[in-house]
């Protein structure tokens, strides 16, 4: 008899702002998820640590250099009930790999906790407004001068993760609900949309049964090209890049629509295991 096929892993892409790198959370299975950098530039890809938990990308943003990655991670199990201050925490690391260079705690479960970056030396951490000042940190480095921390106090996820697309260029049409405390939540009807940095042609994300739908309009024609993906957006080379199904394709877009789209690569058969990051993922 036949073994059912396993699900196709997840994954949540963050582009540097002004560097041809990415990072890729490849989630599945269950927990597990491993962090990848991928060069635009050449298309190729570094694979880094594999974590048993939950790293939430919406709270998680990578520097406009894509030299650090602020991330927010919970590792908890059901036997513990809900999470506390021991198991959600918000920490910055290098690059395909989880080694905390600085790390806080998150005294408010999952409400708070992650971050951003405003610049390459302006971190935002997202701590609870009951920690009065400085925010706690768990691991005892000495940041470089250099590097500011400013203390945000978002709760929930969704308003974190509206904040991060709209320093990457999205731009909301529409954007559907608030929630108390001036927090925002993408709903269905929501619609964002970024410009092509030099073809004009607009993507466009419209959120359907809570989940999204993208397409390419082009101004000019007022034409819409249906895109099937679950996530896509433009690259540091101007591609049209998207995934599906745990796959990473880059696909051109001429006056008529979209051309083929071409495979960069399948992460559908990577398997969790154990690996040590090097010295210089230790170092700030």
């Amino acid at each position: 008899m036949p073994q059912p096929k396993s699900p196709p892993c997840r994954l949540f892409v963050l582009l540097a702002r002004q560097a041809p790198i990415a990072v890729i959370l490849r989630k599945g299975p269950t927990n597990w998820v491993q962090q990848i950098v991928w060069n635009t530039s050449t298309d190729t890809f570094e694979f880094g640590h594999w974590f048993h938990g939950r790293v939430d990308g919406e709270r998680s943003e990578l520097s406009p250099d894509g030299r650090h990655f602020i991330y927010f991670a919970s590792k908890y199990s059901r036997r513990q009930g809900t999470a506390d201050a021991t198991t959600t925490w918000t920490a910055i690391s290098r690059p395909p790999w989880y080694t905390a260079l600085v790390l806080w705690k998150n005294d408010d479960t999952t409400y708070f906790g992650g971050g951003g970056f405003k610049d390459d030396n302006t971190v935002l951490v997202n701590q609870a407004p009951i920690l009065s000042g400085a925010a706690p940190t768990l691991v005892d480095v000495k940041l470089p001068r250099k590097v500011a921390i400013e203390y945000t106090k978002i709760p929930f996820g969704a308003s974190m993760n509206i904040r991060r697309l709209e320093r990457a260029g999205w731009q909301w049409s529409t954007l559907t609900d608030t929630r108390p405390f001036g927090c925002q939540e993408i709903k269905n009807g929501s619609i964002r949309e970024r410009r092509h940095p030099t073809n004009g042609r607009l993507l466009v994300a419209t959120t359907e049964d809570w989940q999204e739908v993208f397409s390419v309009r082009d101004d000019s024609s007022e034409e819409s090209f249906p895109l099937d993906a679950d996530w896509a957006d433009w690259d540091h080379r101007g591609r049209l890049v998207f995934t599906k199904k745990g796959i990473l394709h880059a696909a051109e877009v001429f006056a008529h629509g979209v051309s083929a789209s071409s495979l960069l690569a399948d992460f559908n058969t990577n398997k969790p295991e154990r690996k040590e990051s090097p010295a210089w993922a230790s170092t700030w």
